[in-house]
């Protein structure tokens, strides 16, 4: 697996999360069409739950696009049930993530297109 370009006039998002004994490190990378770095962005958030931190990363993905207006975005993330949690309606997403998630479809509605695609950890 390798890492594939958006479209063009659309802007890729990876997250990814580094867990420690007592704290998270989020990051959020920004690429163009071409694959060139736009932006790195990361910072650290008190919680040593992966699932929490992959949700916490995605929701600060779209926060960063939406303040620096990136309106047509692709989400891509390691966290597979993250992902179905925002993306399936009928996924009934673990107690610990479920308001990250909606706060992530409420942020949504105000894009052109986001995309969610979960990649294996190997991409």
């Amino acid at each position: 697996m390798f890492w594939k370009p958006p479209p063009p006039g659309s802007i890729k998002l990876n997250v990814d999360v580094a867990i420690l004994p007592n704290v998270a490190k989020i990051a959020v990378f920004a690429r163009d069409e071409g694959g060139l770095m736009i932006k790195a962005w990361a910072k650290v958030i008190h919680s040593n739950d992966p699932l929490v931190a992959e949700a916490s990363a995605i929701l600060w993905a779209i926060q960063i696009a939406k303040l620096n207006n990136m309106l047509e975005i692709i989400v891509e993330s390691d966290s597979k049930v993250c992902v179905d949690a925002i993306t399936q309606d009928s996924f009934v997403c673990d107690w610990s993530i479920s308001t990250t998630c909606n706060d992530v479809r409420v942020l949504v509605s105000e894009f052109i297109s986001c995309i969610f695609c979960w990649v294996p950890r190997e991409a």
